[in-house]
């Protein structure tokens, strides 16, 4: 007898990238720093007062959206923490997909957008990338996603979606687009500017960096770090 939802029965689960256990190894697979953490960040870290471990941060991540609102000229009610991508990740999937709403992806690309929408027993749309891994349009909106994700650059394969592309895309669809840009440093541009003129965009970084999506006439929080 299992106690679990069929569809977590049914599930293979997310295999992560190997951890080798030999901490000298440079390991490029999961966007690793290769580098030692700043003299200023290990001097912070020491500096941490004993007061500051026994309580909870704070809920919003308050200091955090204030810098990061600061960085990219927007307000802090634009910007949301999380505990890394794959936090944000599942939040906009929970949010935005289900067993009545399409979650739709190009493949092959990053593993856990399938997995999450699993979890949520969503509809689930993979869409071949095209020819010389170039974004399959038409065959996105036609797909009818309450979310579409797409990592830029892409993973595994290293490709980019050049802005006005992902910006046309954007235009045309009726649900939320997720610009996953995880391995944007790697590139030579960025959707970061998106979100400011199109509300159903999502854009969100990891490690030193940020998610952000723009402010929807709700009023509600827009924007989406990680």
């Amino acid at each position: 007898m299992s106690y679990f939802r069929p569809e977590i029965e049914a599930m293979e689960g997310y295999t992560p990238g190997e951890q080798p256990e030999n901490l000298s190894v440079v390991k490029l697979n999961t966007n690793e720093n290769p580098y030692p953490p700043s003299p200023k960040v290990m001097e912070a870290i020491a500096n941490i007062k004993p007061e500051q471990l026994r309580r909870y941060p704070h809920p919003m991540g308050k200091a955090f959206r204030e810098m990061a609102a600061k960085i990219f000229a927007v307000t802090p009610d634009h910007v949301l923490c999380g505990n890394g991508m794959d936090d944000i990740l599942n939040l906009t999937c929970r949010a935005f997909s289900g067993p009545e709403a399409a979650l739709v992806y190009p493949v092959p690309t990053y593993t856990l957008y399938g997995v999450l929408g699993q979890i949520q027993a969503s509809i689930i749309r993979e869409v071949p990338w095209g020819p010389d891994y170039s974004l399959p349009h038409d065959a996105l909106v036609q797909a009818r996603g309450a979310v579409t994700y797409l990592a830029n650059p892409n993973a595994p394969t290293g490709t980019f979606v050049p802005v006005d592309q992902v910006a046309r895309l954007a235009d045309a669809l009726s649900g939320v687009l997720c610009v996953d840009e995880a391995y944007v440093d790697f590139a030579d541009t960025n959707c970061m500017e998106l979100p400011k003129t199109r509300p159903n965009v999502l854009v969100m970084r990891t490690h030193p960096r940020v998610t952000h999506w723009p402010a929807c006439g709700s009023g509600s929080p827009s924007d989406t770090p990680s």
